[in-house]
């Protein structure tokens, strides 16, 4: 059932939707999961119903609906009802949920993406790597450029993952 619902993100259909809406609604939490992580390549898929998975017991959920936003803001999603601010609470929640709130700020920090990148750097590992791992994903030349110094970081995982973020910077040096 759960690699039935990560394959329903992929396809076209008119009751797709409707049938993430009810498994997100499942008492199974891995059958959540799955849905809210189909929900990320809905285009249209309801924003609130995804909301409200933020609020879910289980933190597999509540990571997925972070990574769901973040994916959403990353395509350009219009009108999305949380930004940055309102994932800094995330930071604190369990390890998964702290990792996915990271990428999540990045994803919807939109002009504030170099400050935050900078500020993430001083996370646990997790977190600063999901944030330098969506800098990638976002393309954002800035960020990249704030979190260069990254690079020579002695966690070996995030040095790899600024050196990677460098690579949607702009050529020249970093400053």
């Amino acid at each position: 059932r759960i690699g039935v619902l990560l394959a329903l993100g992929e396809v076209d259909g008119p009751d797709i939707d409707t049938a993430l809406g009810r498994a997100i609604g499942s008492p199974n939490p891995e059958v959540r999961t799955a849905a809210v992580r189909a929900a990320a390549n809905r285009p249209a898929f309801p924003v609130a119903v995804v909301k409200s998975c933020l609020e879910d017991p289980a933190p597999a959920v509540r990571a997925a609906a972070l990574r769901t936003f973040a994916r959403w803001a990353e395509r350009g999603r219009e009108t999305l009802p949380l930004d940055w601010k309102d994932c800094l609470v995330f930071l604190a929640d369990e390890g998964q949920v702290a990792s996915a709130a990271g990428a999540a700020i990045i994803a919807l920090a939109g002009p504030d993406r170099p400050r935050m990148a900078e500020e993430l750097l001083a996370q646990g590992e997790a977190i600063r790597l999901a944030a330098l791992e969506e800098i990638a994903r976002t393309g954002d030349a800035d960020a990249a450029e704030s979190v260069a110094l990254a690079a020579v970081h002695e966690d070996t995982e995030t040095a790899r993952a600024a050196l990677l973020a460098q690579s949607v910077a702009r050529p020249g040096p970093a400053s």
